[in-house]
């Protein structure tokens, strides 16, 4: 849900090369499967015919020295070479003038080697994970690169020379030694995708509005206190992380943007939502959990074309009637709130099919969830002393959590919810389960744990998809667990 930034130069930086190939998005024929360049592993294997690899993943191999014999593959198009004990590469690297893709993750990197910059077909550079406190103003040499990836290291400035880098979309900045924005990538004007977070940054300077191809921005586990001005003079933004800042104040003209889709603002320290959101007119997902609001302004429902509100960890005592405007949401996180009930044209959600409602205050069922196609729905920690029969409208759930509430029994009706996988009802009161419970034929995990269960229904046959049932804490009758296990043979059951 929440965690959207999942960079692919990221994804390239910690796993190997051939494990990222095998990531197909479909299935391939055996034509494509022969024509693929095989990668090698070895290099004494890769050796033997030097001029046919074009593929080499070398990770994991304690590598301190990388040997001169590297120049023979003038045919390389991608190196890994990460987690290994690299602390520099030797003047044969010139060679590999077809490289396109090297992988320098976690290694011993104090600074960029010099014939690391003489690479210049390089379009994927990877050297998260060193020790790196600079880079060479020779890094301007890789002209041709596309994706940087920087993340942990010691970095506290870029070079100037780091505007001539012309074909530069995308940079990754994570966990370094920033104080301050690094001015230099204002320059480049090519940059899609920049993330920076987990640094000390709390402002952005003015000159990032010329950066009109930059569609994303991770400033997340920064220091900022309020949101940057300067975001909505951004001509294609659309995706904000701002995550895990201490921003208290959304100004009214940061929110002008209308080409914004995608806004995190989790853990902060917002009491109150700027009623001028209401121009975000594209946002698609907004994820406000973890501030300290304690309502919502009547213009949040001109969000319609939300499809994702995360609202969980604030103080929120009501939701008002704007929520039924909503009406392509999907996926709605209230937890952790003071709600004692819900407004009635939630029903108006027809679209919503994951509702987090735990950890409120709802002191019974809200019946106002029956019309909606629900597939998830959490209503554990709450006090609801009892479930009403039309729970079974409800004929699309597949997974349902009612622990830690005050029930004491289940209605017969839940039975007929024949689409369920897992079903948590522990720490309550319950006696009995419904004598049809194995009517629940797709049930996967029973959560029962905590209650005054003394004996299951008299026939456990029905669940022959069970993988576990939790039953400890409960009063059962001497030879019920022995029958229970002779029941249900292909489950896990913890007593």
């Amino acid at each position: 849900m929440k965690y959207r930034y999942i960079y692919l130069l990221l994804i390239f930086s910690m796993v190997g090369i051939s494990n990222l190939l095998a990531i197909q998005p479909r299935e391939r024929s055996k034509l494509e499967i022969d024509l693929e360049p095989k990668i090698y592993t070895s290099l004494e294997e890769a050796l033997k015919n030097p001029e046919q690899v074009q593929i080499m993943d070398l990770s994991g191999q304690e590598i301190i020295v990388l040997p001169n014999s590297i120049k023979y593959f003038v045919n390389l198009q991608k190196l890994d070479l990460s987690l290994n004990k690299l602390n520099t590469l030797p003047k044969e690297m010139v060679y590999l003038s077809r490289l396109e893709v090297l992988n320098l993750t976690t290694n011993n990197f104090r600074e960029v080697p010099k014939s690391l910059c003489q690479v210049t077909s390089l379009r994927e550079l990877y050297l998260g994970n060193n020790r790196l406190t600079n880079l060479p103003k020779d890094i301007e040499q890789l002209r041709a690169l596309q994706h940087l990836s920087l993340y942990e290291n010691q970095l506290y400035t870029l070079p100037r020379e780091l505007e001539h880098m012309k074909n530069l979309q995308e940079i990754v900045l994570n966990y370094n030694m920033f104080k301050q924005f690094p001015k230099v990538l204002a320059d480049v004007i090519t940059l899609e995708n920049i993330s920076i977070s987990g640094n000390k940054i709390r402002e952005l300077p003015n000159e990032l509005k010329g950066l009109k191809n930059l569609h994303i921005i991770n400033l997340e586990e920064n220091v900022f206190l309020e949101f940057p001005v300067v975001l909505d003079k951004i001509p294609s933004l659309q995706e904000v992380n701002l995550a895990n800042n201490f921003i208290s104040v959304i100004p009214d003209k940061a929110l002008n943007k209308h080409s914004l889709q995608y806004l995190d603002l989790s853990n902060n320290l917002l009491p109150s939502i700027n009623p001028k959101i209401k121009n975000l007119k594209d946002l698609i997902y907004l994820d406000l959990e973890g501030n300290k609001l304690e309502y919502l302004p009547t213009e949040i429902g001109q969000l319609t074309k939300l499809t994702e509100l995360n609202l969980s960890n604030n103080k929120l005592k009501e939701i008002g009637k704007e929520i039924g405007n909503l009406q392509v949401l999907k996926t709605l996180y209230l937890s952790h709130n003071e709600l004692k009930n819900l407004p009635e044209n939630i029903s108006s959600l027809t679209q919503l099919t994951y509702f987090d409602l735990s950890f409120n205050a709802l002191s019974s069922f809200p019946t106002v969830l029956l019309s909606l196609p629900l597939e998830f729905l959490s209503l554990e920690n709450n006090k609801i002393t009892e479930l009403p029969p039309s729970i079974k409208s409800l004929d699309k759930l597949t997974h349902l959590n009612l622990s830690t509430n005050q029930l004491t029994t289940l209605p017969e009706e839940i039975t007929t919810i024949t689409t369920l996988n897992y079903l948590y009802i522990s720490d309550n009161k319950i006696i009995n389960l419904p004598e049809n419970s194995t009517d629940l034929v797709n049930l996967r995990e029973l959560y029962l744990h905590n209650n005054l269960v003394e004996k299951l229904p008299t026939n456990l046959l029905g669940w022959k998809k069970l993988e576990l049932i939790i039953l400890k804490g409960n009063p059962l009758l001497p030879f019920e667990t022995k029958r229970i296990k002779e029941s249900i043979t292909s489950a896990e059951i913890r007593e």
